[in-house]
Formats: C-alpha cells, sequence, structure tokens
C-alpha cells in the first residue's frame, strides 16, 4: 500500500538566478594584488607615525585641497563673467543701430 504523505513537497522553480562568474584576466589579477599591497603599505607607514603626525597632516592635506578648491573656483567665476560680457558684446554688436528721424 502507498504511504501517505502529510506534507508533499513542492518543487521550487521562481527564484532562480543564473550567477555567471567573472573571469579574471592576468591584468586584472595584477591590479588587484597592487591595490591590496598599496593598501597594506599604507596601512604599515600608518602604524610608524604618532597620532600628532596623522592628525596634523590630516589638517595639512585639507588645508591643501581647500586652497585649491578656492582658486579653481574663482578661475572659473573669472572664466564665467568673461564669457558673459563676450556674449553681451556680441549681441550689442549684432544688433543694427536705429536711426531715428528728427
Amino acid at each position: 500500500m502507498a504511504r501517505k504523505v502529510a506534507n508533499p513537497v513542492e518543487e521550487v522553480t521562481e527564484g532562480v538566478e543564473v550567477v555567471e562568474e567573472k573571469v579574471e584576466t592576468a591584468f586584472d589579477m595584477f591590479v588587484d594584488h597592487q591595490r591590496k599591497a598599496f593598501t597594506e603599505v599604507s596601512r604599515a607607514f600608518n602604524a610608524l607615525l604618532p597620532d600628532g603626525v596623522k592628525e596634523h597632516g590630516e589638517k595639512a592635506v585639507e588645508e591643501v585641497i581647500e586652497g585649491y578648491r578656492n582658486l579653481f573656483n574663482s578661475a572659473l567665476d573669472d572664466l564665467i563673467e568673461t564669457l558673459e560680457k563676450a556674449r553681451l558684446e556680441k549681441k550689442l554688436a549684432g544688433k543694427k543701430p536705429v536711426h531715428r528721424k528728427n
């Protein structure tokens, strides 16, 4: 006699993903190793430095970045101003003078 099963097993077919494996080239592996090596060297140097050097070094880098940001923003502002003046001059030069009759 066949035995009855209380909870029949349902076959699940939904939600199955096909995972494609990325084939790494020799160059990809080289770059990955170089990235890891750089990270480890950075950690080694970081471990050698006292906390005060790290703190002041970070502040110095922030100041350098802020200085470049101000310089570039100022240069962009000057460039935009010059372009706006050139457009205005071009627009004014393109208009024909209006002759008034007396």
